[in-house]
């Protein structure tokens, strides 16, 4: 940003245009909540244009001063506001401040997800992923993750890139192994917090009755890891002003659907911005 002051005074003569610059600091604490630093007022001007003019030399009717402001590049969450003011002074002493100029620089890198924490008690757990996640969900390119869930079931996610999403969405999808003996549907599905409102769902399941002549090619990255023999919903697009949580289903029982797992607000820094596929491997079904 440039900044530029300028002052006029005919009569008097302008002796000084200072440019004066506040600086207040938002960051977060790792469990999102801001901390705000309340800005320090500036002692001395961050520009001026003093006049060295003496008694009986001729004074400057105008004068003009400027600035340029660069923010510095950020790497950690924080808001920037800067409070800009200009004032200039004559030579028979007599000053004026202009109104100030409120800048805001958002961040740009996504702060924590705001740390919460659920009153349900019983059913399925409610699972947080590890930070440490982050550096492969985030990797450019094809990604792999083997997950666990504490049902017993294994779950392969293949993170894709998503060209055009923001880190605040994200795109879900469902598939299953029949090859691996996995036939029976699965379904996830996106709630706000606590499963306080339903957002989305998409869902997986067999082609046709698997077994019945149906043919189901093994996993592999030739056929983008397809067997070829399932049907399943197009991608959810889901926004994390919108989606706190995932919840893992299952169907052991046609129109019975049990709640194997749901992970929390941790799916934004591990997934945010990505295009996440969820494979079901196992148990056998």
């Amino acid at each position: 940003m440039q900044i530029t002051a300028r002052a006029d005074d005919p009569d008097g003569g302008v002796k000084d245009v200072q440019i004066w610059i506040d600086a207040e600091t938002t960051t977060f604490n790792p469990n999102g909540s801001p901390v705000i630093t309340p800005p320090v007022p500036s002692t001395a001007p961050v520009a001026s244009t003093s006049s060295q003019a003496a008694v009986g030399d001729p004074a400057p009717a105008s004068s003009s001063v400027t600035h340029s402001l660069t923010p510095a590049v950020m790497t950690t969450p924080q808001t920037r506001r800067f409070v800009i003011r200009a004032r200039a002074v004559n030579f028979h002493g007599g000053a004026v401040v202009t109104q100030s100029l409120v800048v805001t620089v958002p961040s740009s890198v996504a702060p924590p997800s705001p740390g919460r924490v659920c009153g349900r008690s019983g059913g399925a757990p409610v699972i947080t992923l590890d930070s440490s996640l982050a550096a492969v969900g985030q990797r450019p390119g094809r990604q792999h993750i083997g997950y666990a869930l504490q049902s017993g079931d294994g779950v392969e996610i293949i993170v894709d890139d998503a060209p055009g999403l923001a880190r605040t969405q994200m795109l879900v999808e469902v598939d299953l192994d029949p090859v691996g003996g996995v036939t029976k549907s699965k379904r996830i599905e996106a709630w706000a917090f606590c499963q306080g409102s339903f957002v989305n769902a998409v869902a997986a399941g067999g082609a046709g009755g698997i077994g019945a002549g149906v043919v189901c090619n093994p996993l592999t990255p030739a056929n983008d890891f397809r067997s070829g023999c399932t049907t399943f919903t197009a991608p959810m697009l889901i926004t994390q002003a919108n989606t706190d949580e995932l919840w893992l289903r299952r169907e052991p029982t046609p129109g019975v659907w049990n709640t194997a797992e749901g992970i929390d607000q941790s799916i934004w820094p591990v997934f945010g911005g990505r295009r996440v596929r969820f494979i079901w491997l196992f148990p056998r079904d």
